[in-house]
Formats: C-alpha cells, structure tokens, sequence
C-alpha cells in the first residue's frame, strides 16, 4: 500500500503549470530518494500512466486515465450534469461559474463556464483550486465529512494578503459558512476575485465538491451577491439530487431563506 501511495504522490505533483518534471526536481519534491522516484516512474510507465518527453527526459502524466475517465463518466456521467448546472449560473448571473470535486488536498474544476462579459474571471479547467484561499475551498470545508490535515497545518499557502492562512481564523470562517450556507471570498485567491460558492452534497450528506460564481471584485454589489446566492442554491440542490446526493435538512431550510 505504501508503494501505491508513494506512486500517487509522484502524480500529483504534475498540473497546468507543472506539466513535465525531471527525475531530480520530482525526486525533491516528493522528499523521495532517486533510486525509489525512479522505480515508481517506470512502474507508472509500464502502464501508460507516465510518459518521457524523448528530447528533455523530462516526465509527464500519460495516456493511461484517458480510458479509466471514460468509464467513469459513461456510468456516472458527473461532468455532463455540473456543466448543464454552470451552463444555467452563467446565463443567470453573466459571470463566471465553475463546478468542482474534492481531489486530495485540492478541488478539481470540472466544469466551466466563462463570461461572455468583456470583464470577467478567466479559470483554467486544469488548474487546482486551494481549500483555503478559495470560495469553492471553504463551501466544500464546511460541509465536509472529515477537514483535511493539511488544513490544520500552521503553514497553510499564501497568495494575496488576504489569502487565510492562520488555522484559528480558517476555523471560524468555516463556521459562518455553515451558518450562511455559502461561501464569500473576496481578493484571496486572486486580485480583484469575488467567489461566491455553495456545496455539492453525496449521497452520505456531506460535499463532495461545489459550485461557485467568479467576477471582478470590482463589480461586486449586494444586489449582484443575492443574484448569485440564489442562483447557486437552486442549482446546488438540481445537481445534488441528480448525482444521488442527500442534502441535509439543516441546509434545505438556509436554501429557502435566500
């Protein structure tokens, strides 16, 4: 089990703006021994799950998920049900919206759907959404089985100052989106960035990701904020519903107060 461990560390390192790594730079980023990282790679090589770029001899992912995604979305077709959800948020609200699923320490963008606003918030379906500095992040903690250790750590990733980083303040931030239902985040994941975001709930009753709305902090109002609010609770309980998830009374009742 360790080795299996070890490997999925190794592919986790890679995304969007990390799309190949040598064998030394993986080797310290993982905090492996070469000789082990080198072991693991051609394991995942063996089944396609890694490939070397032959000019470099640097790493990158494989084509080996492309048949295991097909699967998976074939019998449980979750990216063609988020995406019809940020398809109706984005011709609600002309903004940005994107749907998400816990992956590790991350959120996974699994749709989305940009503003035809000449303004607006760019997201790349590739990139990982930290749980601490995004609206997506906080709505999947508060409603979450279980807060991931990382997100307990005194060393929680910066990237703007009003990014939370202190675990005592992300503790309480995740209470009030408890109380309200959804998340508010402005400014602290990326500059002139407001995030508004609800839970994706599973059948156990806990997220299982979210949905949000992204527009420039600029054109943000309270007016604007209610639209978004209510767009993403109705849309939360479709999507939901239509992936057999169960949503908790609690939760059914702050959804009619918006």
């Amino acid at each position: 089990m360790q080795t299996v461990d070890k490997a999925f560390t190794l592919l986790k390192l890679f995304s969007i703006t990390r799309p190949e790594i040598g064998l030394s730079e993986l080797a310290r980023l993982a905090n492996f021994d070469k000789a082990a990282t080198r072991r693991f790679l051609v394991a995942l090589q063996n089944h396609q799950f890694i490939e070397q770029n032959p000019e470099t001899k640097a790493y990158r992912l494989g084509t080996g998920f492309l048949g295991f995604a097909k699967i998976r979305e074939e019998m449980f077709p979750l990216e063609k049900i988020i995406q019809q959800s940020v398809e109706r948020l984005t011709e609600i609200t002309k903004e940005t919206s994107l749907g998400s699923i816990a992956s590790g320490d991350y959120l996974a963008p699994v749709s989305v759907r940009l503003s035809e606003r000449f303004s607006r918030v760019h997201i790349n379906a590739s990139q990982k959404l930290p749980m601490n500095a995004t609206a997506s992040g906080l709505a999947y903690l508060a409603f979450a089985a279980v807060l991931p250790e990382t997100m307990q750590q005194t060393n929680l990733e910066s990237f703007t100052d009003k990014t939370i980083t202190d675990p005592n303040f992300l503790s309480q931030t995740i209470t009030k989106v408890k109380q309200n239902g959804y998340s508010f985040v402005c400014d602290s994941y990326e500059e002139d960035v407001t995030g508004i975001a609800v839970p994706i709930f599973s059948s156990h009753g806990f997220a299982m990701g979210a949905l949000a709305v992204a527009t420039p902090s600029s054109r943000n109002n309270e007016e604007q904020t209610q639209t978004i609010c209510s767009a993403l609770f109705a849309e939360t309980v479709e999507v939901s519903k239509a992936l057999g998830g169960k949503i908790p009374p609690d939760y059914q009742v702050l959804s009619k107060t918006v």
